[in-house]
């Protein structure tokens, strides 16, 4: 596997200094920002003139006056204050001369909104380009906050919007609305604070949003939108929101942000098709990747997959879900029973849940229809809501669980190369006596302990001997648990037995003495001998072409590594990037060191082409994570995630050691 894909900076350790000595002043140094292409610099100030011509001498007075005025390549650099207006271009931008609304030098502005109107930013709206044009607008470094009261409390505060507006990036901002949020929802607030309707190619960075019902939604089949490195918190329902796509796949890309502290809901919330004839039947929501975020401490789950079909999940970091709460809520929603589930009534098919770390959450994955479970880390995900009526080991069904089949009409399901590891009354609950067509191998238990949850609603408790015969005697299952291990301890390099807390205090990598390490199996092999760029395989669902919107899978086949081009899944067959020979039964894995593959979410002693100096996660190291490490050790940047990663030497802390191993890998690559 790769561990390149997991959020918790585990690949941290093997990073050495490089040689090169960077002075601090050249660090500074190295980055000013420009603006591609600029054309025009304009100034707004609130002790500005519309008369005037918009320079640093003489600025505008109003954001109204940018919007008329500004035309592809211009800048507005707005002047510390409040602005009881909105952002609303009247013009498109063009590839590489973006229309940008920024602040000037670090001043603070603040957009308030206009009273009587909703929204503080509108692209899409008033562009009077061909065809309403592709917008390539930028929005950057502003601070939002509505500041009036319009009636009609249910909107969105910053709004793109349509099919030919793309190419728009909202980043460094900050949006806020004041008050507790579960006071504002009895207020009658229902707030959007980023949405993204049927918008393609849209960039939202780097910002950090709190206080609103939902941080960001996207909706209408929004398409190809990268949603990254923010930090969403203390929203009312969840952080994120995605609408159906009617079946099309959408191609976004969710990476290396910080959700936390939903008051009743969940970090990332998938829905299905309102329209649907059936909406508990709908499955339309298709093609969204997940990767890379930390997902913490939200009061029902960390990922709630309505309506949702081919879906990756991979390298995220999840704990403190709480399942509900006798805090604010009173306890009424008892509906989360996992960490990564979908909602009641509701369904979800072929979903990739890999690489990712979950601890401390009230139980652990639920399985439907479709789900490739694979090399993930699931410890002690025993976390019961604390209000009364708490014990749920009364009701008739195991938990705390790790991995649980309870959607009676899943099937085609995968559980391999995971560790589940102490949960309190099963590692695993199936449904056996559907007879589900299921591959159960090559898994790294603690608890000798594990349940067969009946049709008729009761369930038996087996120990590891009895968990093989009965996965044995159910003629669907293949693997068996064969090859599995039931240990005492997985022995990782620093995490407890029951892990609490921050994830910045465990590193859930191996020891060299783990029996996990080069014990994982084949997710699956070559189908016959051959070369050339398209192979045959057992089960091609492990893996997937990127969506449109990133790289496919890189995968090692035999001993050669190569990148998926394409993945065609009714034919079982997929494309690579280059020409390669292979035998019949050849293993298919992400890539690994050793022998084998090791089990659990991250791969001992594997060097990934990804590194953790990638701070910004684009794909490069460059002048921007220089930026960025430069503004974490200046205290000036925010973003937790950005933090992490930020740390490259491991020391715990980032400091000028963190920003020359960034600077001297960008210079020396």
């Amino acid at each position: 596997m790769s561990p390149s894909t997991t959020a918790f900076a585990l690949l941290r350790r093997g990073l050495r200094a490089f040689a090169v000595p960077i002075a601090f002043v050249t660090i500074l140094g190295l980055y000013a920002p420009t603006v591609e292409g600029a054309s025009n610099k304009y100034y707004v100030a609130p002790s500005g003139n519309d008369g005037n011509p918009g320079s640093l001498d003489q600025p505008w007075r109003t954001i109204n006056k940018a919007n008329q005025e500004l035309g592809p390549g211009d800048t507005v650099l707005i002047r510390e204050g409040e602005y009881d207006e909105i952002i609303e271009p009247y013009r498109s931008g063009e590839p590489g001369r973006p229309i940008t609304y920024t602040n000037h030098q670090d001043e603070q502005v603040v957009i308030r909104g206009k009273p009587g109107q909703a929204h503080l930013v509108a692209i899409g709206f008033s562009i009077d380009g061909p065809s309403g044009s592709d917008s390539y607008i930028v929005v950057d470094g502003l601070t939002f906050s509505y500041g009036h009261d319009i009636g009609d409390k249910r909107f969105g505060w910053l709004v793109i919007r349509g099919s030919r507006s793309r190419h728009n990036e909202i980043k460094n901002c900050t949006i806020f609305r004041a008050g507790d949020p579960l006071e504002n929802d009895k207020a009658g607030w229902d707030e959007f604070g980023i949405i993204l309707n049927a918008t393609r190619n849209t960039l939202v960075e780097n910002n950090e949003l709190s206080g609103m019902k939902i941080g960001i939604k996207i909706t209408n089949a929004a398409r190809y939108n990268r949603i990254r490195n923010n930090h969403i918190h203390d929203t009312y329902q969840s952080s994120i929101s995605i609408g159906s796509s009617g079946s099309v796949i959408q191609g976004n890309l969710i990476e290396g942000n910080v959700l936390e502290r939903s008051a009743i809901e969940d970090g990332i919330q998938f829905l299905q098709d309102d329209k649907a004839p059936d909406r508990s039947t709908d499955i339309s929501n298709f093609g969204t990747i997940i990767r890379s975020n930390i997902i913490r401490n939200n009061a029902e789950n960390a990922i709630d997959l309505k309506g949702a079909a081919h879906v990756v999940i991979e390298g995220n970091i999840l704990y403190g879900s709480i399942g509900s709460s006798d805090g604010p809520l009173k306890g009424w929603n008892r509906n989360a029973h996992a960490t990564i589930t979908r909602g009641s009534r509701t369904a979800t098919r072929d979903v990739i849940i890999r690489n990712n770390v979950l601890y401390d959450n009230s139980n652990g994955i639920r399985l439907h229809d479709g789900y490739m479970v694979y090399n993930n880390t699931l410890v002690a995900n025993n976390r019961d809501f604390t209000g009364s009526n708490s014990d749920w080991r009364t009701n008739d069904r195991p938990a705390f669980w790790g991995i649980r089949h309870v959607d009676s009409k899943a099937d085609r399901f995968v559980i391999k190369n995971n560790i589940v590891a102490g949960h309190n009354v099963v590692e695993l609950a199936l449904r056996l006596g559907r007879d589900p067509h299921a591959d159960i191998d090559y898994n790294l238990y603690r608890n000798n302990s594990f349940a067969d949850f009946r049709t008729s609603g009761d369930w038996i408790v087996y120990s590891f001997a009895e968990w093989r015969d009965a996965l044995s005697n159910t003629s669907n299952i293949s693997g068996n648990d064969s090859h599995s291990i039931l240990t005492s301890a997985p022995l990782f390099l620093n995490a407890p037995s029951k892990p609490m807390g921050n994830h910045s205090n465990h590193n859930f990598g191996l020891s060299a003495d783990s029996p996990a390490v080069d014990a994982g199996g084949p997710l699956t092999r070559t189908v016959g001998s051959g070369s050339g760029t398209q192979i045959q395989l057992t089960d091609a669902r492990y893996f997937y072409n990127g969506f449109g919107i990133t790289e496919g899978d890189r995968i090692q086949i035999g001993s050669a590594i190569v990148r998926i081009t394409d993945v065609d899944y009714g034919e079982m067959t997929i494309k690579i990037d280059r020409s390669i020979s292979w035998s019949d039964g050849d293993w298919v894995n992400l890539p690994y060191s050793g022998s084998a593959p090791d089990i659990g979410a991250v791969e001992s002693g594997f060097v990934a082409t990804a590194v953790p100096m990638d701070l910004n996660m684009d794909g490069r190291i460059d002048v921007l994570d220089v930026q960025l490490g430069v503004n974490v050790f200046l205290g000036t940047g925010n973003n937790p995630g950005i933090r992490d990663r930020a740390d490259v030497n491991g020391d715990g802390t980032v400091n000028v050691l963190d920003v020359q191993l960034i600077v001297n890998f960008f210079l020396l690559g």
